[in-house]
């Protein structure tokens, strides 16, 4: 039950800051590498979040880096997504832009494979990324 309050406490902050709020203040008890917060944390870079993403990357410069379970790093969920802006954010934290995934995709491979738009394949292609 608890780790449900946390998971909600979380959700709420990503709501928060999606409704205007220039500061987000993390849940001190966020966890990377916790499935569950993990999923938030997907949630926010594929849903263009940039204030959310912004605050975690501060707070854990790790997660621009990190994989999760089928080896996707963040820049991939942004690529899939479609989010430059979150793609750039992750880039200048130290992501590597050809990272590959458990499917052989690097984040340019992934936004070509989900049929991402066209200017997402430009920046990615523009930072060096290969298929």
């Amino acid at each position: 039950m608890y780790k449900y309050c946390q998971i909600i406490a979380v959700f709420a902050l990503v709501l928060a800051a999606g409704c205007g709020s220039k500061s987000v203040n993390v849940n001190e008890e966020f966890d990377p590498t916790n499935k569950g917060d993990e999923e938030v944390l997907v949630f926010a870079v594929r849903d263009g979040d940039s204030a959310v993403v912004e605050q975690y990357l501060k707070q854990y410069p790790e997660i621009a880096t990190q994989r999760d379970s089928t080896g996707n790093t963040m820049l991939h969920h942004a690529a899939m997504g479609g989010q430059v802006g979150i793609a750039k954010m992750l880039l200048d934290a130290g992501a590597d832009i050809n990272a590959y995934n458990r499917d052989d995709l690097t984040p340019l491979g992934a936004a070509i494979d989900r049929k991402a738009e066209p200017d997402m394949i430009e920046f990615l292609e523009s930072k060096g990324g290969v298929e």
